[in-house]
């Protein structure tokens, strides 16, 4: 999994971390300059008052901020062409996203696009890469999950192609992020597990993604670390900043291993489940982790073990390792009360051929420990349903 080949590392050029970091975020983003866009999803930021924070602390340095509202739960292309137009319409020198991981995704391309008219079809059907310098980024995240604030890649939905697939290039890339735990705290449960799953996913995948290397691999399993410790406590109770403060910097380290490892099978069929199904992508990926993990025993068993050593779980022989990780996300899953079946996702059976054969083709799928075809993982949905 890790070998002496070369590798590279990606990440925001700034990271500033810390509980009440939000009041920095004039001082820390003035150099990018004195116009932002501010991109929010559809009411929390407000009502929890967040986007008052914010603006006050990038008016007290003399920026101007102008806001973009109502991005959509599941990110739209629609969203990010709205965005432009109004990162355009004011004239704005930055854009702040501040919001969940798809406020992050939609923030990022508007940044990365703005600049440019060509159709966002042709980044999202993979024919042009977002290399092209855009507008800096500020990535501000209200969940811990997605990682978003540290990955040069957005996940965003075609409904007229029924395609959700990612942009990827450097333009993605934040310039700054701000994680600052405090702003999880209002959280519910629900998306605070989905969320969560996600992450802790993201963590795993990297870890035994063939793309992996030596530093990618201490962020991941530090994410397992802080997520294992974290998760169902945050769950249990959203105002323990101790656990939020876990989860936060379990999700960023997750994204930064991402961004520089990749991922795997799960996040192949994450995309193509998730339209099938409409649930939540946090949901997908908790659902259909513990068979990947499975189904990559023989391939990647000495690694389950590490991140066994990493959640809690004891030092297992490789051979046992992979069954007792996937039995402990099993149970994670069925204690916040979300699915460990693609059957309880409501996936249609008619739509697991095309499913299968979309995930053989992501980018994630090729970085799977386990070389995986079209045939062979619809043989394993089928045997999981």
């Amino acid at each position: 999994m890790v070998s002496d080949t070369p590798f590279a590392l990606r990440a925001p050029r700034q990271t500033f971390f810390g509980c009440g970091e939000l009041r920095r975020l004039g001082e820390v983003s003035k150099r990018l300059g004195s116009v932002a866009l501010i991109a929010i999803g559809q009411g929390s930021v407000r009502a929890h008052g967040f986007l008052h924070t914010a603006r006050r602390s990038l008016e007290a340095e003399g920026i101007t901020a102008h806001v973009y509202e109502g991005i959509s739960p599941e990110p739209l292309l629609g969203d990010v062409e709205r965005g432009r137009e109004a990162a355009r319409s004011c004239r704005a020198e930055f854009v702040i996203a501040l919001g969940g991981g798809s406020v992050l995704d939609v923030g990022k391309s508007i940044a990365a696009l703005g600049g440019t008219y060509r159709p966002l079809t042709e980044y999202h059907s993979g024919t042009r890469a977002c290399d092209e310098p855009g507008l800096p980024c500020v990535a501000v995240p209200t969940t811990s999950g997605t990682g978003s604030e540290a990955t040069p890649n957005s996940v965003l939905t075609d409904p007229a192609r029924r395609l959700k697939t990612s942009i990827r290039g450097a333009a993605l890339q934040p310039e700054i992020a701000l994680v600052d735990p405090d702003l999880t705290l209002p959280l519910p449960p629900e998306p605070t597990a989905h969320s969560g799953l996600d992450a802790l996913c993201q963590a795993i995948e990297a870890y035994v993604s063939r793309g992996a290397n030596p530093v990618s691999d201490l962020w991941a399993l530090r994410a397992v670390r802080a997520i294992g410790g974290s998760l169902a406590g945050a769950v249990a109770d959203g105002s323990n900043r101790g656990h939020r403060y876990d989860m936060a910097l379990g999700s960023h380290l997750a994204g930064l291993a991402l961004a520089s490892a990749r991922l795997g099978l799960v996040h192949g069929l994450a995309h193509p489940v998730g339209m099938a199904s409409g649930k939540p992508h946090g949901l997908v990926c908790g659902a259909m982790l513990p068979m990947v993990i499975r189904a990559n025993a023989e391939a990647a068993g000495s690694r389950y073990g590490d991140l066994c050593e990493a959640a809690g779980l004891g030092s297992p022989e490789p051979a046992a390792a992979a069954e007792a990780l996937a039995r402990w996300v099993e149970g994670l899953c069925e204690e916040f009360g979300a699915p460990v079946r693609l059957a309880e996702l409501g996936v249609p059976e008619d739509e697991l051929e095309s499913i299968a054969t979309a995930a053989a083709s992501a980018g994630s799928t090729r970085t799977n420990p386990l070389e995986m075809s079209a045939e062979a993982i619809l043989d394993l949905m089928r045997k999981n349903l």
